[in-house]
């Protein structure tokens, strides 16, 4: 989680760190390694999705730990607060970005 927020940040101002869910390209302007473990019930694949709440958060596992994205752009769209982003966009949490 610490090396992808670094990536991210590296990558903030071009070419941008991006990934896909449902097809669509999501840009991650924003994030932070937080270094809670994954509840036991999680899936410890990559890119499992624990928490798509305006509350929580969306928090995604990564090979080691997990990582709070803190905002994101929907391709085409402005880039958002992650609280924001949720309230027009569904994620359902234990999918997986691709």
């Amino acid at each position: 989680a610490d090396q992808i927020q670094k990536q991210i940040a590296a990558l903030s101002a071009w070419p941008k760190a991006y990934t896909f869910y449902n097809n669509k390209r999501l840009i991650i302007i924003r994030a932070e390694a937080i270094h809670e473990l994954p509840p036991r019930n999680a899936a410890p694949k990559p890119g499992n999705i624990l928490s798509a709440d305006t509350s929580e958060g969306l928090v995604v596992t990564c090979g080691r730990g997990v990582l709070r994205i803190d905002a994101i752009q929907a391709e085409g769209k402005k880039p958002l607060e992650t609280n924001e982003f949720l309230k027009g966009f569904s994620i359902s949490p234990g999918a997986s970005f691709e």
